[in-house]
């Protein structure tokens, strides 16, 4: 029976509550009148279900409680109350109810959302372990199976293909998988190129008796079968998946297997077309074609349960050859009722006109998911209890497998690919590695932060994007700051967070997330010299102060700055301007070059935003203070105070000031004088010297 528990505070409601239930069918051992009471008798009795009211007295809301009941003992719970504003709503959604009934309610509605709970928490839990069979399964069933990537390069091997092929699988990863898996006609040919024109993207058979060759050049005839992993439908190769059996015994049994009768044989095609079809739709035509065969029928019918619903729909047709009868059956079936585990016969309403029906459950772990009904002429009745009946429970059997699988899959694959999708699309930079560092996958941000491609960097160590190729703490809940090194070779501080991948119960790897500290820290610029000329050197300033240019005045300010950082003097450029032109008109081929820039794609240059003054003070003090007889240009003044308004920006001007006064270096700032006031710019004038050519 099912057990609930009743969280309502007003005792008559909660015992009106209590009976109520109680009168549908459900056992109420006990009701619950805070949330700290529905804490300690939600562990103490562990129901089925819970009844929770939001608006509970004490420290301890309905939602705080359900928020703990979940996290200790995940039982499916239902909400109930008068009314919610949106904020409370939107803590409500945060534990993930079962369903949400407001006061005052009927009977039925109480019932329905009950039932939809208890049955939506019972296939939670059923696809949870339908995930952990398959991963089991894979590992367990009698054929060898070899998957690679798209170089084929060879991802796993379960211990059947192991055993065959004579590699483990630690000493088989990475390598190709005609290096591992060498098959060779039985006349001596090899057929090595089939497999490699999978990675193609193609189709391509291969014989169906083939040897193959061991690590240790023993040959074992084997039955093998061998297709591309496709990303989607339609879509790229992503890899080649190889499954093949010994096939020793089997052919000693080739004789034997031919003796059998003809039911056997199409029992076989049946098995065969589950087992083997390239979809889930020629499964069930090849199914039910061979089933029509088996039972010599006039036609037959299959129809499956959509998933979580309550009705069947038509699902594949087939009538036996030279037929001329024409079949009349409905699409939908609704409120189905048939025995499990037998064959029944009579009238169904599945074929109109009245006509008589044998019907085969399809089922999986004593679930029925679907049926098949055939059209027999002659005695119907004689199937019912006949070796061809137990055939026909053994294929409904097998089909339910094999539709559940299908599902199974298909809710792996579409749950894997949203999961990589949400962590290539993040906002945070986001890279995984395997356990030894060898970076395995790389995300947009992560590309975009640190200027490698994904393809770039894929199979490399997490240490090459390292200064010095220094060391990572890859333990486990990490986080702390350390260099990392762009593609362009700039260094960058980042944040770095680590948690562990645990697959089967096993560390199977790190989640590694970056976080860009610059705007808090500044950029790291490596002072560098530009290649001396022999002219003289026409421009001389005063170490220690900063210089105003004034545009109106006409001074050519890059002109100025090119000429300094060629007479062996370190520079710094800020500018608003695109410093791949900058390079281009004044020669310069070594000076770092900071791109004032809003824009998204600087194209792999070093940018700062305009509105972080703080990372471009922390930048500009760290390449004043470890540059000797240093040179700053800032071009672009208007830009920032548009951006920031004018007391921040002299801020900024004080703070360089402060530096500058302590340094052997100089900063030159060029604006027009126009664009200020004449306080600002007074202001501004006593904090810099005015430039006079």
């Amino acid at each position: 029976m099912v057990k609930i528990l009743v969280v309502e505070d007003e005792h008559i409601v909660a015992m009106d509550l209590q009976s109520r239930l109680v009168s549908l069918g459900y056992e109420v051992p006990e009701t619950a009148s805070s949330g700290e009471e529905a804490v300690e008798k939600a562990g103490r009795i562990r129901p089925d279900l819970i009844l929770m009211d939001i608006f509970l007295g004490g420290e301890m809301d309905g939602i705080d409680a359900a928020g703990k009941i979940k996290e200790l003992y995940n039982i499916p719970l239902i909400y109930i109350t008068a009314y919610a504003d949106a904020s409370t709503l939107q803590r409500a959604k945060l534990t993930e109810p079962f369903g949400y009934i407001l006061k005052p309610f009927e009977e039925r509605e109480m019932l329905t959302n009950i039932e939809m709970a208890l049955y939506k928490s019972r296939m939670d839990s059923r696809v949870k372990d339908s995930e952990r069979w398959l991963a089991t399964t894979l590992k367990s069933i009698g054929d060898g199976v070899i998957a690679t990537d798209d170089r084929g390069e060879i991802k796993f091997m379960n211990p059947v293909a192991e055993t065959l092929t004579g590699w483990m699988q630690g000493a088989a990863m990475g390598r190709r998988l005609t290096d591992v898996f060498r098959i060779t006609s039985e006349a001596g040919k090899p057929l090595d190129e089939s497999v490699g024109e999978l990675l193609g993207g193609g189709e391509t058979e291969i014989p169906p008796n083939v040897l193959l060759i061991g690590r240790d050049g023993k040959e074992t005839p084997v039955y093998c079968k061998a297709a591309p992993i496709k990303a989607a439908e339609g879509g790229s190769t992503t890899g080649v998946v190889v499954i093949f059996s010994d096939t020793t015994e089997r052919k000693r049994a080739v004789e034997a297997l031919r003796r059998k009768n003809r039911d056997l044989e199409v029992y076989n095609a049946i098995t065969t077309a589950i087992n083997r079809s390239g979809s889930i739709e020629e499964m069930l035509n090849e199914a039910l074609k061979e089933s029509v065969e088996l039972l010599e029928a006039d036609f037959g019918v299959l129809y499956l349960f959509e998933t979580q619903e309550r009705y069947a729909q038509l699902a594949a047709i087939v009538a036996k050859p030279g037929s001329e009868k024409a079949i009349r059956c409905r699409q939908v079936l609704h409120d189905v009722a048939i025995p499990l585990g037998t064959v029944s016969t009579g009238v169904q309403s599945i074929f109109e006109d009245s006509i008589v029906a044998t019907v085969v459950p399809i089922t999986a772990r004593g679930n029925l998911l679907g049926l098949m009904a055939f059209h027999v002429s002659g005695d119907c009745k004689a199937v019912e209890g006949c070796d061809r009946a137990a055939m026909l429970i053994g294929a409904g059997a097998q089909i339910g497998i094999a539709v559940e699988n299908y599902r199974l899959f298909k809710n792996v694959q579409d749950t894997s690919r949203y999961l990589a999708d949400i962590i290539d699309e993040s906002p945070d930079a986001v890279l995984t590695v395997d356990m030894g560092g060898f970076i395995v996958s790389f995300n947009k941000s992560a590309s975009r932060l640190l200027k490698y491609t994904p393809a770039e960097v894929k199979g490399r160590h997490i240490t090459s994007l390292l200064p010095d190729e220094a060391g990572v703490d890859r333990g486990e809940n990490r986080n702390y700051v350390r260099d990392f090194k762009c593609k362009d070779g700039s260094a960058i501080t980042l944040n770095i967070s680590t948690s562990t991948i645990i697959r089967d119960g096993r560390k199977n790897g790190f989640i590694v997330t970056l976080k860009d500290l610059s705007a808090i820290t500044g950029l790291k610029i490596t002072p560098l010299m530009e290649k001396a000329v022999d002219t003289a050197q026409r421009y001389h300033f005063e170490k220690g102060n900063i210089y105003l240019f004034d545009r109106r005045a006409g001074h050519q300010y890059m002109e100025v700055f090119a000429d300094q950082v060629k007479h062996n003097i370190q520079g710094l450029c800020i500018t608003r301007q695109n410093p791949k032109k900058v390079r281009e008109k004044y020669g310069l081929e070594k000076t770092p070059i900071v791109w004032l820039t809003g824009g998204d794609d600087p194209g792999g240059e070093i940018t700062m935003r305009p509105d972080n003054l703080t990372g471009l003070g922390a930048t500009l003090g760290k390449f004043i203070t470890g540059t000797h007889n240093g040179l700053v240009l800032i071009d672009g003044m208007e830009y920032l105070m548009t951006r920031n308004g004018f007391e921040a920006v002299l801020k900024l001007v004080q703070f360089l000031n402060d530096r500058i006064m302590q340094s052997d270096c100089v900063v030159l700032l060029c604006m027009d004088p126009l664009t200020l006031e004449e306080r600002q710019y007074n202001i501004l004038r006593t904090e810099t010297q005015e430039f006079t050519g």
